[in-house]
């Protein structure tokens, strides 16, 4: 599949338009419920508002059960060196990942990871909002990786950016703003800036930039 500017925007309108359906979903996690800003004030009432955040409670009991002990990897066929190559470079970082990954299942109903190397030259991973990340599937039963979206900012920087990861290379964009410096709208189709690409890295580690990211939609066991 050929990805085309056209391919990304497009995707980029589905990632705003899920992340508009999926905010909710965060609002109740982090208790911001609807009652605090639609609630009709009647002087023949108490006007009083108390909130327990059952939806945060539900996701943390869930995760903790799941997740309390760190995953453990066995080998059937007594491969040791394996065993001890994914302990040497995942235990630094995988319970909190692991942690997070699944909390992000359990909120929107699906969760995005990225692998990486990181600065030192080690492997990584970190987790992928839903309301920041797209990933585009080729609709087979391998459901493999044609296409993923990354939306950031920096800190003190007010700019929009976008990290495009296709087959063979990582491409970076910024998503423009209006003559004012404003944001887009969210029903205006966004105007993207190229801006560079990526791919020394990967090559080094041998893998196609699309292996990198994948999305998992875990069913809940409430």
């Amino acid at each position: 599949m050929q990805i085309t500017q056209q391919i990304i925007i497009e995707c980029l309108n589905e990632l705003q338009s899920a992340a508009l359906a999926k905010q909710k979903y965060s609002d109740y996690y982090n208790g911001q419920h609807a009652i605090l800003k639609n609630y009709a004030m009647q002087e023949s009432r108490s006007n009083q508002k108390l909130i327990f955040n059952f939806p945060r409670k539900f996701v943390d009991n869930e995760v903790g059960y799941l997740l309390g002990k760190p995953v453990n990897y066995v080998s059937k066929s007594d491969q040791d060196e394996a065993i001890q190559n994914i302990d040497v470079h995942m235990s630094h970082w995988d319970k909190e990942h692991n942690l997070q990954l699944r909390k992000q299942s359990e909120i929107f109903g699906e969760s995005i990871e990225l692998n990486y190397i990181d600065s030192d030259g080690q492997f990584s991973a970190t987790v992928l909002s839903p309301l920041n990340a797209y990933v585009l599937e080729d609709g087979t039963a391998e459901r493999n990786v044609l296409l993923g979206l990354h939306k950031f900012t920096k800190r003190f920087d007010k700019q929009v950016y976008l990290d495009v990861y296709t087959d063979h290379e990582i491409l970076h964009y910024t998503i423009g703003n209006d003559d004012k410096g404003n944001q887009m709208k969210q029903n205006q189709s966004p105007e993207l800036k190229y801006i560079g690409k990526h791919i020394t890295s990967l090559e080094e580690s041998r893998l196609s930039p699309v292996q990198l990211i994948r999305r998992e939609k875990v069913a809940s066991m409430m």
